[in-house]
């Protein structure tokens, strides 16, 4: 995508959607080991992900976008999500994980920043809140 004539802007989006494709890729090698540890098929795993995955990318993408436009670091109570509910549901799932032997270093990356997120006060905000913990 051609983005003008701004060349801090093409590289700002060019390592930042970078960004985002190798931590999907952290994420699907623990999903595949988990996958793996349980005898199931990463290629089902992998067809299921192909139908899922583009709708739950867009309501975060959605969340963002609209979050983030008038960044101030202040954030409204979250309408839908909770960043405690967030953490509750990253700590199971990485439970189960380490159950069967996964081991989650990048899963465990995202649990530790959403519980330092709460512990800045932000377990009733939308999980945007913790790019503060970012900057």
């Amino acid at each position: 995508m051609y983005l003008g004539d701004d060349i801090v802007g093409a590289s700002v989006t060019d390592l930042a959607v970078l960004q985002v494709h190798f931590a999907a890729i952290a994420g699907l090698a623990e999903a595949s080991a988990f996958c793996l540890k349980n005898d199931y098929s990463v290629q089902k795993f992998v067809d299921q992900t192909r139908e899922i995955l583009p709708i739950m990318l867009e309501g975060n993408l959605r969340a963002f976008g609209a979050e983030l436009t008038d960044y101030n670091r202040e954030f409204d109570d979250a309408s839908e999500c909770t960043l405690n509910i967030e953490a509750t549901a990253t700590e199971t799932i990485l439970r189960a994980m380490h159950e069967y032997g996964v081991k989650t270093p990048c899963g465990d990356a995202v649990l530790k920043l959403f519980q330092d997120g709460i512990k800045s006060g932000y377990e009733k905000k939308n999980v945007c809140s913790v790019v503060n913990e970012l900057i």
